[in-house]
């Protein structure tokens, strides 16, 4: 299969996978369930449902429905790169890593009569901003996490208005919605762009970051006691906003670091925690898998968010349980008391 910088374009991708996999065995594989149309509780939050429902559209490809909950709506790699919190592409290498490279696999007859949705054919190569005024309601958003408009500015993390991207060669002018960031980082002196709508239908997430690159990295002290890795900027944030542990992340949990990387990480820092997502509600806890692969590969300490707590990652937990619980329990999660 053609690459390109160490892996098949997403459109390949894509082709390769349904030529052995069919969508309902990729829901199946991930979210548990192997016939449709169904309403389970959601995967995406707590829901004391069932309020989620799953379905195929008019051309054949699984939808599902949030009724409880957002609303939210979308297609089968809306739900895995929403419950992954990763791009597109992303999702597309963990689907094919997981499910197609490495097993024995016999092709399937594709139905051509369904059609691929058009998100799926789409590379979006170049992404620029245009900023806008921070406002009350960001704050309360991002004010749960215990992140303020001071947080914000130092985890270069910025509203804005309108996104200017090329897709498939294309140069467009999208709109955002309400509740619509660029998280802000520099390779080489050049910025590139990651795009975070929380309650995005469509561009929940879009992302032109390297994938060498490392949120927070230059705001991380050249040496230090301890310091996190988390899952994303998001959660690195919320961690050293609340506790003052410097945190930082790569871009997804499936990304493979660099030996060199880690060694200066080391090398700075006494103590290099791993802290993943905690899929606990998932018939797999990727979170967990992919943050004891890590601590093991680099000899690092693994640590989680206790179940009990119902919350998936540090955002969500500092949101649903308040400073003091958060604080408290990342003082035993760090220190052991």
């Amino acid at each position: 299969m053609p690459i390109s910088n160490g892996y098949p374009t997403s459109e390949m991708l894509l082709d390769t996978i349904f030529d052995y996999k069919t969508e309902l065995d990729i829901l199946n594989f991930y979210i548990g369930v192997d016939s449709l149309p169904t309403q389970i509780n959601s995967p995406l939050r707590i829901d004391r449902g069932p309020s989620f429902r799953i379905d195929y559209n008019e051309n054949g490809n699984i939808r599902f429905y949030d009724f409880g909950g957002t609303n939210q709506k979308g297609g089968l790699f809306d739900l895995l790169m929403d419950l992954y919190k990763l791009t597109f592409n992303e999702c597309l290498e963990k689907v094919y890593n997981e499910m197609i490279l490495g097993h024995e696999l016999v092709k399937i007859k594709r139905n051509t009569s369904i059609k691929k949705d058009s998100v799926y054919k789409s590379e979006i190569s170049k992404i620029n901003v245009k900023v806008r005024s921070l406002r009350a309601y960001d704050l309360e958003f991002w004010g749960g996490g215990g992140i303020t408009e001071e947080w914000l500015s130092f985890g270069d993390i910025h509203p804005i208005s309108h996104m200017f991207i090329t897709k498939n060669g294309k140069d467009m002018v999208i709109p955002c919605e309400k509740y619509a960031y660029a998280y802000i980082e520099f390779k080489d002196g050049i910025p590139t762009y990651k795009i975070y709508q929380p309650f995005s239908e469509n561009y929940k997430w879009l992302n032109n970051h390297d994938r060498s690159v490392w949120d927070l990295w230059s705001k991380l002290p050249e040496t230090g006691e301890n310091i996190i890795i988390t899952s994303s900027r998001k959660d690195a944030l919320t961690i050293w906003a609340n506790t003052g542990i410097p945190s930082t992340s790569g871009q997804a949990e499936s990304v493979t670091f660099k030996g060199n990387v880690m060694d200066q990480i080391k090398s700075r820092f006494k103590n290099v925690f791993v802290l993943y997502d905690n899929d606990f509600d998932k018939p797999e806890n990727y979170g967990r898998i992919y943050g004891k692969e890590l601590a093991n590969k680099h000899n690092l300490i693994q640590i989680e968010i206790p179940e009990f707590y119902e919350s998936k990652d540090p955002f969500q937990f500092r949101t649903k349980h308040g400073e003091e619980t958060f604080k408290n329990t990342f003082n035993f999660l760090i220190n052991g008391k």
